[in-house]
C-alpha cells in the first residue's frame, strides 16, 4: 500500500475547511420552541404551589402583626388593637385611645388572598398581653384556607 501523499490529503482538508459549522435557523427555532413549551408547562405546574405559598405567607404576616400588637401592649403597659380592613385586606396595630398614634403601618395580604372571616373589626391586646379569643380565616383564589387562632395568651397559625 502506498502512503498518502500531500496531493491526496489537500482536497480533504480543503473540503473540511470550506464546510460551514453551526446550527441552521430551523434547528434554533425548534429548540427555542421546545424550551418555551417546557417552560409554560412548568409554570402551570407551579401555580398551585405559588397560591399556597401566598396563603401561608399572609397567615404568618397576620400572626406576626398580632404578636407585635401583644408585645407593644406588654412593653408599654397599654392596650393596643389589631384592626382588620376586610375591604382592603389589611391589618394594622393601633392605639385605640389615641387615634393619631399608629405605632405600626398597615400591612396588606398577598395578592389573591383575602379575609374570609374576622370575628370583629379589631382584636384588643391588654397591658398584660391577654386578648379575647377568636379565629381569623384567610382564603386564596383556589379556595384553600388558613386559620389564625388567637388564644388568651398567644397567636397560632393552622393550615
Amino acid at each position: 500500500m502506498k502512503p498518502a501523499s500531500r496531493e491526496d490529503m489537500e482536497p480533504r482538508q480543503r473540503r473540511f475547511r470550506n464546510s460551514e459549522f453551526g446550527f441552521s435557523i430551523i434547528e434554533i427555532v425548534f429548540v427555542v420552541a421546545m424550551i418555551g413549551i417546557l417552560g409554560s408547562m412548568a409554570v402551570i405546574q407551579l401555580q398551585p404551589s405559588i397560591d399556597r405559598y401566598r396563603l401561608i405567607s399572609s397567615a404568618n404576616m397576620v400572626a406576626s402583626e398580632m404578636n407585635a400588637g401583644r408585645a407593644l401592649a406588654i412593653s408599654r403597659n397599654w392596650a393596643y388593637e389589631a384592626q382588620f380592613d376586610t375591604n382592603a385586606n389589611t391589618i394594622q396595630v393601633v392605639d385605640p385611645s389615641h387615634s393619631s398614634n399608629n405605632p405600626r403601618m398597615a400591612k396588606s395580604l398577598e395578592p389573591g388572598i383575602s379575609f374570609s372571616f374576622v370575628p370583629s373589626p379589631s382584636i384588643r391586646f391588654y397591658a398584660r398581653g391577654h386578648a379575647l379569643t377568636g379565629t381569623i380565616l384567610l382564603q386564596n383564589d383556589a379556595g384553600e384556607t388558613a386559620s389564625v387562632i388567637v388564644t388568651p395568651y398567644g397567636v397560632n397559625v393552622i393550615l
